[in-house]
């Protein structure tokens, strides 16, 4: 007995939305204005790495225990990749975390 096996055409439909969606996160990621919490995280992340102090947050001196330090660590790992704290820095490690979601 043959087991009937699905068309291969609903898989193509995801790997193409999929690549889609990873590409449209790409588009204009650098050219939006820094806001909101973004600014904040960029200054945590300096000043831990200034400081070299990867596991208390900071902002200003004052200690910083509203997040953990985990996003401030990718954003720093994105300056280094990228040469500094740029906007692609700062929205790199948000945009991995989405494709992870995929």
């Amino acid at each position: 007995m043959d087991i009937a096996r699905p068309p291969a055409f609903p898989t193509r439909i995801f790997y193409l939305a999929a690549v889609l969606y990873a590409i449209s996160l790409f588009v204009k990621l650098g050219e939006q204005p820094v806001y909101l919490e973004e600014p904040r995280r960029a200054l945590i992340a300096m000043e831990m790495e200034e400081a070299g102090n990867w596991l208390v947050p900071r902002q200003l001196g004052a200690f910083y225990y509203r997040k953990p330090p985990v996003f401030n660590w990718m954003v720093m790992l994105s300056a280094k990749a990228t040469g500094g704290y740029g906007r692609w820095a700062l929205r790199l490690p948000t945009v991995f975390s989405l494709l992870a979601t995929l």
